[in-house]
């Protein structure tokens, strides 16, 4: 039997033995929401994003945009869903890739293509006023709207074919490069990695 599918019939005697058991104390079994399917038993559905931000409790988005001459892709207003206490709490500038289908590392090369001219003037803010600065790359699983994973087949360039087992999702993981890192270094910036189940 196929390591995966013998995992999953695994899993799914368990939940169904753990089920008989809470039937037999008199307790409620929640139905079991486990279809066995050895091609996507394990499969998730990815949405990611990549931001960079600039947060500050004084200086607008509006000043900031008129700073560095971009508009940004996203923005809010400190204070502006609730006064006190504020909510957002900081002023947001933001420039994000969500484009499906590439992974975060490209993601990230995208952004970054777009922050590096503009490097000197983020970090003049940065150095002389509140403004912090953030690199956040943020994945959702099991998203609705997610890309799906891929389990086709690859073809080598030898001919030979190699069949992709699932749960080796082609979003998963990430890199940043050596001059990524130096750059976000230089801008003062974090990076915040958030990873939620939808």
């Amino acid at each position: 039997m196929d390591p995966l599918l013998r995992a999953a019939t695994r899993f799914a005697y368990a939940k169904d033995a753990e089920r008989l058991s809470q039937r037999s104390m008199g307790l409620k079994a929640a139905p079991l929401a486990f279809t066995l399917n050895a091609t996507q038993a394990w499969s998730v559905r990815i949405r990611q994003f990549v931001d960079f931000s600039l947060y500050s409790k004084t200086i607008s988005a509006v000043a900031i945009t008129d700073a560095l001459g971009v508009e940004p892709d996203r923005s809010s207003v400190r204070g502006s869903k609730r006064d006190n206490p504020p909510v957002p709490v900081e002023h947001l500038w933001g420039l994000r890739c969500d484009e499906p289908g590439l992974t975060g590392d490209h993601q990230v090369e995208r952004v970054i293509h777009r922050v590096r001219p503009l490097a000197d003037r983020i970090r003049e803010l940065v150095t002389s006023t509140d403004v912090s600065a953030q690199l956040g790359i943020v994945r959702y699983f099991d998203a609705e709207d997610g890309e799906q994973e891929n389990l086709d087949d690859a073809v080598c360039p030898t001919g030979d074919v190699l069949t992709k087992l699932a749960g080796q999702h082609q979003l998963l993981g990430w890199h940043l490069e050596a001059e990524t890192l130096a750059l976000l270094a230089s801008l003062g910036a974090g990076i915040d990695c958030d990873e939620y189940g939808d």
